[in-house]
């Protein structure tokens, strides 16, 4: 068994003082394969001056020293990636096709836009623009402050200069931690700040082997640290004054928390939650390659992802014929053994998510839904591990299963009349962070693109751009990460007029 009893701070390993112990259980068998020992409020507090001490000379880095502790950094997690791909199978569940997605693809990604990006930055603009006073834009009076100093328009233009915020705190789920932990470490070292990463206790290993790779690439000591811990150790990180900003990722529920202790402490948040993506078939999609894709979007990770396309909206005239057809293709979704190649669906993370999931099914059924495929209960097949079939349900709007963000391979089909009403199902959710719309027109895609309230929308099957902003509306999220985005986000202005 992995005994996990140490974070990372100022360059170094330093142990846990924290009394609390989390067992660690591989969701496949139920057995329990590590125990994590948490972080104290005085370890937080250590990570959290070993980063202050660091900030001011990072701060004063140039993008051509970023770009090097990005690189190092890059090639020391590369080179431990299957390390990190069979931690992950182990601690969640996730079947090896996916881990080698989400902890060696993606992470890969990210470093990439996150270089790319540094050149991408203006980190001084000057700001020339004609005055108001003589530009003759404003014909009538003008209320408010007036100033005698000289206007934008004369010889010594405004100076903004993008400058880093400060120190980061980055709170990381457990689905994609290693890739959470890249892309918030990354954006920091590129805006000019230092890092104090907490990602989940439920995935240790990755935590590990992130520190390894630190240790061996010899960042600065402190440009990056690492706390083990749960919720009292974020809501520590979150609320401690040598944090300027929190980057974080999770549920809404644990957001919302965020938010409020970020706000009262006076600083910035970052929050990517959580989702219930529709994917709108309008009458004119391609079928066959529309239900294949959103079956892929709703199932990876045994649907245990925030962009996961959870609702099908379908014209009420093509209802019946979507169902067959999703009841013949979920069939090639195998359940099966984390690091069995043929698995495309593993284990739901836990017990107590899987008696949820259940739940909600059961719910939904009684509620008056319909039984497409799968249903409650352990799948077929299993008598240990927290496997559940994929589950199809034609359902309403209204039902609660269509609303709720589930975090399991449950696909909810909507029937619905007209453009208009797919639209404003769509949009029926708290959750405005992913959508996807299916029509052979392109033009007819991007009209109801456009009338979608999310943070991105893929026509058509479109891969997501690793480069493009990712974030969301309403309780989807704040801010955007990824790329000259996820950067941006991490700096601060400042207006220096005159001398420029």
């Amino acid at each position: 068994m992995n005994r996990f009893s140490q974070f990372f701070s100022g360059g170094q390993w330093r142990a846990c003082s924290g009394s609390e112990l989390v067992g660690v259980f591989n969701p496949a068998t139920e057995e329990q394969v590590g125990m994590v020992r948490l972080c104290s409020p005085q370890d937080v507090d250590a990570a959290v001056r070993a980063a202050t001490l660091i900030q001011p000379a990072w701060a004063a880095s140039n993008p051509v020293q970023r770009k090097d502790a990005l690189l190092r950094l890059a090639k020391a997690i590369e080179w431990r990636e299957q390390s990190f791909i069979a931690s992950f199978a182990l601690e969640a569940g996730c079947p090896a096709s996916t881990c080698r997605t989400v902890q060696g693809q993606m992470p890969r990604q990210a470093f990439a836009a996150t270089l790319q990006a540094l050149d991408q930055v203006r980190w001084r603009e000057p700001l020339v623009a004609a005055s108001v006073a003589t530009s003759g834009a404003i014909s009538g009076p003008i209320s408010g402050p007036t100033s005698s100093a000289p206007s934008t328009a004369d010889s010594n233009p405004t100076l903004v200069l993008r400058v880093p915020v400060g120190v980061v705190a980055g709170l990381c789920a457990w689905n994609a931690p290693l890739f959470q932990m890249v892309t918030k470490a990354a954006a920091a070292i590129a805006a000019g700040s230092a890092i104090v990463l907490k990602p989940s206790e439920l995935t240790p290993g990755t935590l590990r082997l992130f520190c390894e790779a630190l240790e061996e690439c010899d960042l600065p000591p402190g440009l990056v640290n690492v706390l083990s811990g749960g919720a009292a150790v974020g809501e520590a990180l979150v609320a401690h004054p040598g944090v300027a900003l929190v980057s974080f990722t999770g549920t809404a529920a644990v957001g919302q928390r965020v938010a409020v202790v970020a706000a009262q402490h006076g600083k910035r948040a970052l929050l990517n939650l959580g989702g219930k993506s529709p994917a709108v078939l309008l009458d004119d999609a391609d079928l066959e390659a529309a239900l294949p894709a959103v079956l892929q979007s709703c199932l990876l990770q045994s649907g245990q992802t925030c962009t996961a396309q959870t609702r099908l909206l379908v014209h009420h005239a093509q209802r019946v014929a979507v169902a067959t057809s999703l009841q013949a293709m979920v069939r090639e979704w195998t359940v099966g053994a984390p690091q069995d190649d043929s698995t495309r669906i593993g284990p739901l993370i836990s017990a107590e998510r899987f008696e949820r999931v259940n739940e909600a099914i059961q719910a939904a059924l009684a509620e008056g839904a319909e039984l497409i495929a799968g249903g409650p209960g352990r799948a077929a097949g299993f008598d240990t591990g927290h496997y559940l079939a994929p589950t199809i349900l034609g359902v309403t709007p209204q039902m609660a299963i269509a609303r709720e963000e589930l975090f399991a391979p449950v696909l909810c089909v909507i029937g619905y009349e007209n453009d208009k009403e797919a639209v404003r199902i769509a949009n029926d959710t708290p959750h405005g962070l992913s959508a996807a719309v299916w029509s052979r027109d392109v033009a007819r895609a991007q009209a109801m693109a456009a009338q979608l309230r999310a943070g991105q929308v893929l026509i058509n099957g479109a891969a997501a751009d690793p480069a493009a902003p990712f974030g969301g509306f309403g309780a989807g999220a704040h801010g955007r990460e990824n790329g000259r985005f996820g950067i941006e986000a991490m700096l601060a202005y400042r207006s220096v007029h005159g001398g420029a």
